[in-house]
């Protein structure tokens, strides 16, 4: 087998990670495809050196088709699932992994359930009420476009004659407006884009860096994100709006609020320089929390 090997990959489906061997021989042109270790497919004798088979992997069944090309000089092999390159679906593994590894079981059921091979992009934004997965689906072949957030659909396009264009939904308690938009590259190549607020995330980021604070912290044995918003002065706490009291102390200001049994005070004062404006500091019954960066 292995001296006419051609090509081996690892593919991550719903199902699990499967990984596919190619055998050419390059006089008989024999082909034979191994699946996890198990031949799906033998032709012993070609006439054609060049061409594809198809077979099927992971249950349910996900096409998959292999590529033997001639370039003049040596033969090249291109693996395709759902029509889509293995190179995309190396990214489509990455993804998926960091995905399953953030969301609870029920969630990761439904992802694993209604996702296919179409995922074209995933992207996490850090709002007030929490950090949101936004994943997105784009058949190049039926235009079909599905949106998740959170591991739940929440628009879904089964037919577009127009491949390119955009679509808008809304992320998070506050209904924050969120744009994918879909541009042609080249040839049948497509570049995905997310935008929040009408900027692109990048950009929205780094602006929200500038207007609110973050603090990530164990509390009893919980994990709090606590998050201020600087030009409101709203707190939030794991996706829920936190009841404040604020007052004028000698130094700047001080934002009260309570965390189960543990007193919280956000302090504000000034840092002496125009540019940096105030400095704002989470004190946790006394302790001062170091600020995080999302």
């Amino acid at each position: 087998m292995f001296e006419d090997l051609a090509g081996m990959w690892e593919v991550a489906l719903g199902d699990g990670i499967h990984r596919i061997v190619f055998v050419h021989g390059f006089v008989t042109g024999k082909r034979v495809v191994y699946v996890n270790g198990k031949e799906v497919l033998r032709r012993d004798w070609m006439f054609g050196q060049v061409g594809r088979v198809t077979f099927m992997v992971g249950y349910p069944d996900t096409k998959a088709t292999i590529y033997v090309s001639d370039n003049g000089f040596a033969y090249e092999y291109i693996l395709k699932i759902n029509g889509k390159s293995m190179k995309n679906m190396e990214n489509r593994a990455e993804v998926m992994n960091n995905w399953l590894l953030n969301l609870d079981l029920v969630d990761s059921k439904v992802v694993l359930a209604s996702m296919s091979g179409d995922l074209a992009g995933v992207w996490e934004v850090a709002l007030s009420d929490g950090v949101h997965r936004i994943a997105f689906e784009h058949g190049t072949t039926t235009g079909k476009r599905v949106i998740y957030v959170d591991g739940k659909e929440v628009l879904r396009r089964d037919w577009m004659f127009k491949l390119v264009g955009k679509e808008t939904f809304v992320v998070g308690k506050l209904d924050t407006k969120a744009t994918i938009n879909i541009d042609a590259v080249s040839g049948f190549a497509y570049e995905y884009t997310l935008e929040i607020n009408g900027k692109s995330l990048k950009k929205y980021m780094e602006n929200r860096a500038k207007m609110t604070s973050t603090w990530l912290l164990n509390l009893d044995g919980t994990d709090s994100r606590v998050v201020l918003e600087k030009d409101t002065m709203d707190i939030w706490c794991n996706g829920q709006k936190i009841e404040t009291a604020g007052e004028f102390v000698d130094d700047g200001t001080e934002t009260h609020f309570s965390l189960g049994d543990h007193n919280c005070c956000v302090k504000a004062v000034s840092s002496g320089k125009r540019r940096d404006g105030l400095i704002h500091t989470l004190l946790v019954d006394g302790a001062e929390i170091a600020e995080c960066t999302e």
